[in-house]
């Protein structure tokens, strides 16, 4: 039997599949317009979407969240992309990273979790997910998701305050379309702040240069508002503001334009068609007659067309082969002087509709729980799809309106903010959008690409250097190892400037090794590079303001998280590591395989391959022992020493392996055939574990690379079973804030799915929110819920 292994270069086989999929979303778009057809032939950037879940919206320092990462093709916003690991961190107040974790997906979705620091203090966070090829563009096109902490251990002098009705410091604006034009109905976005940054609620008008009234307003409880108004002149114009003593304070708004235009822009999914309404007041006149419109996406060229300022009041595009997310619509002169500009989110899917139904609305303690989701699409028929299924107490759920319809838009401006504006549409919301970059051609032809897709599994990449000279070890073949009783070594060759990269699909936290493969090759170090990035980004998700109103119940989940802390160590969990569980050993099937327990126990590994392995001998030479392995084929023989592994890691040390005692040992697998990795030739595997399996057995050289090294997430949400008798009296309390998470339900052909759980100890009420996609990028939410009494 020969063994054999393809051993394909990492960096080779990503950058192929790069290609590849760059080469498939080679595309055409056609833009209709009022005055004809544009086309336009361009190469896109591939670009990779993410979208992220979590169990709820608010938690208590040191619960847990449990989140799902759903990944999307940027252009066609279709589950599905080539990375195979999204990076998931949170940054701090400070910017500084507070957890990072690896999460495995199968090219469509991954889950994980991870535990809040108990340091860390009330506030709210941005949970923020990337892939490597992600890396390539702006933050800001990362997936943001932002969480609500609050830390009961921290003084209540740093909780912020609600917002109180008082005089603003400062104000901020937002004209639709970064102009105010006379003799046209201008929208105009605003937020009020003290001289804290705290928001203040404030009521008031607008006033033109003549103490005409234009419009009048009040802001909701974030301080912010919006308001419509025809200034009939040019000039200054200005924000008048009262609190609730009378007094005012004036600020001055964006002048208004004698001559200019602005737009509007409808979205008709039914008819699959964007209309850029373009208003123009009566003395503008563009250069030689046209205007040029442009659309900004940062997954596609940006697409220009000219059209007649004069017969050209209507603009129509395409819904249908635009792609869904943020665009920048501008309308400049032939000139290219900036005339408007805004931000339009392209949503062309109707909803998937999922109907949620709970057995009961009333159930008692530790009682069995069924939900029936059935998923329709929206003409009706069932379809199949891929959710997720939460279950909370009501309290950690933001329900804000705006909430809700910004939930798709993850863009970190548009996340942190707060509003209880009830505008009918999420486009109604962008007027408050102020992203830092343009989304304008990122990647050209000229680009360097720095990070690359990791298509098999999460890349460790690094240099390693002669530890004397500084030198890097170039054409070295080397083994990436980790320590433990399956054997899954990885094999490369560096590169010029004594670079690697490996995949790997290991789960959870290992001990990592990392040597040349030549036993003559001494002195040496290595520099990994860190995925994540160090940077935590400059966007803020802003302050928590307590409700009120919810003071009590959010106590009583502060209560419960603190019960379940103290008992949660007595539970019976199934263990860490279950997702990487099964691997076999990177060989294969031995052709042998001694179990230590079916033999007389003998004193030390030397005597053990003298008497009980088969093929294996023992030599000495220069006072150095040796380990020979006898090949299977009569007409071939070993030129060279086996591959001698201990716990997962080779060991070059022979004398340090034929002493360790054999009472130390389980097992010795035995590969007597010679096994092929690209190039490389091993003559034959002698495979050595250990009963403890974590290389305790051997003194390890210190000069080799071994360090603590966290692989992908392998946490899964515990449900309390209670299906016995004995289970359902167990005197262990049970006040769980998140009764039940459960990732990855899918609905089958009929658009069918249920999931069982049990209720905890705490009787209330209960949130059930159903949340997925299908496989066409429709989304869909639902939310019920139902009552524990006792």
């Amino acid at each position: 039997m020969k063994h054999t292994r393809q051993n394909i270069s990492t960096n080779g086989l990503i950058r192929k599949t790069v290609i590849s999929s760059v080469l498939v979303f080679l595309f055409c778009i056609e833009i209709a317009a009022q005055s004809g057809t544009h086309s336009v032939n361009e190469d896109t950037n591939y670009r990779e979407e993410l979208y992220i879940q979590t169990d709820r919206d608010i938690y208590v320092a040191g619960e847990e969240v449990y989140l799902k990462v759903r990944e999307f093709g940027g252009l066609t916003h279709t589950p599905g992309s080539i990375s195979r690991v999204v990076y998931v961190d949170m940054p701090d107040s400070y910017g500084t990273p507070a957890v990072q974790l690896k999460v495995a997906t199968d090219g469509t979705m991954g889950a994980g979790a991870f535990r809040i620091p108990d340091t860390l203090r009330t506030g709210c966070y941005f949970i923020r997910a990337f892939t490597g090829w992600m890396k390539n563009y702006p933050h800001s096109l990362f997936a943001y998701k932002k969480i609500s902490v609050i830390n009961p251990f921290e003084s209540m002098s740093r909780f912020s305050l609600p917002p109180v009705h008082a005089l603003p410091e400062s104000v901020i604006f937002y004209p639709e379309t970064g102009h105010i034009v006379k003799g046209i109905e201008n929208r105009v976005g605003f937020q009020c702040f003290n001289k804290k940054g705290d928001p203040v609620i404030t009521e008031g008008m607008i006033i033109g240069s003549g103490e005409d009234t234009l419009a009048q307003f009040r802001t909701d409880r974030y301080g912010t508002g919006r308001v419509s108004f025809n200034p009939s002149a040019a000039g200054s114009i200005y924000i008048v503001t009262y609190d609730s003593t009378g007094r005012d304070r004036r600020f001055a708004m964006p002048s208004v334009d004698d001559k200019g235009l602005t737009f509007r822009v409808t979205s008709d999914m039914n008819a699959g068609v964007l209309k850029i309404h373009i208003l123009k007041n009566p003395g503008f006149q563009a250069p030689e007659g046209r205007l040029v419109i442009s659309y900004s996406n940062a997954s596609v060229t940006t697409v220009r067309k000219e059209i007649s300022a004069e017969r050209d009041s209507v603009v129509v595009l395409n819904q249908d082969i635009l792609p869904v997310g943020i665009a920048k619509i501008s309308i400049t002169g032939t000139d290219g002087v900036a005339l408007a500009s805004g931000w339009f989110y392209n949503v062309k899917m109707a909803e998937v509709a999922y109907d949620v139904k709970v057995h009961s609305e009333s159930f008692s303690p530790r009682e069995k729980v069924k939900i029936e989701i059935i998923a329709k699409d929206d003409d009706g028929k069932s379809i199949e799809s891929n959710l997720s299924v939460s279950v909370i107490r009501p309290v950690l759920q933001e329900t804000s309106r705006y909430n809700e319809i910004m939930r798709q838009n993850q863009s970190p401006a548009m996340q942190a903010l707060r509003t209880e504006l009830a505008m009918p549409v999420l486009n109604d919301y962008m007027i408050f959008y102020h992203p830092e970059s343009d989304l304008s051609d990122y990647i050209g032809p000229d680009s360097v690409i720095e990070y690359l897709p990791e298509p098999e599994g999460h890349v460790i990449s690094g240099v390693i250097r002669d530890r004397n000279t500084d030198v890097p070890l170039a054409g070295e073949n080397i083994t990436l190892s980790f320590v433990g009783k399956t054997s899954r070594c990885n094999f490369t060759r560096t590169g010029s400037n004594g670079e690697f990269n490996v995949a790997t699909w290991e789960h959870g936290v290992k001990e990592l090794v990392i040597q040349p493969l030549s036993q003559e090759t001494d002195g040496f170090y290595v520099d990994l590079k860190d995925p994540f990035l160090l940077d935590g980004g400059s966007f803020q998700a802003g302050p928590l303001y307590i409700d009120t109103t919810e003071v009590k119940e959010l106590n009583k989940a502060i209560i419960s998280m603190q019960v379940s802390d103290i008992y949660d160590p007595f539970l019976q969990k199934r263990s860490a590591g279950l997702k990487s569980n099964g691997r076999p050993d990177f060989y294969g099937e031995p052709d042998n395989t001694i179990l230590m327990s079916d033999y007389i126990e003998l004193t030390t590994l030397r005597e053990v391959f003298k008497e009980i392995v088969p093929g294996a001998s023992t030599v000495t030479r220069n006072n150095k022992s040796n380990l020979k392995l006898l090949n299977l084929h009569p007409d071939a023989s070993f030129t060279a020493s086996p591959l001698v592994i201990v716990d997962g890691v080779p060991i070059y040390d022979f004398d340090k392996i034929l002493e360790i005692r054999s009472s130390e040992i389980e097992k010795i697998e035995v590969l007597n055939t010679r096994y092929f990795i690209s190039d490389l030739i091993i003559e034959g595997i002698i495979n050595i574990v250990s009963k403890k399996g974590n290389l305790s057995v051997l003194e390890f050289d210190r000069s080799v690379f071994r360090q603590e090294f966290s692989g992908l997430d392998d946490h899964e949400f515990y449900s309390r079973d209670y299906s016995t008798d004995a289970q359902k009296s167990s005197r262990l309390p049970d006040f769980r804030n998140t009764l039940y998470w459960n990732p990855d339900v899918r609905t089958d052909r009929s658009g069918k799915a249920s999931v069982e759980f049990y209720t905890s100890d705490e009787t209330g009420d209960y949130t059930v929110i159903v949340e997925g996609f299908a496989a066409d990028g429709k989304s869909g939410r639902s939310v019920s819920s139902f009552t524990v009494r006792n």
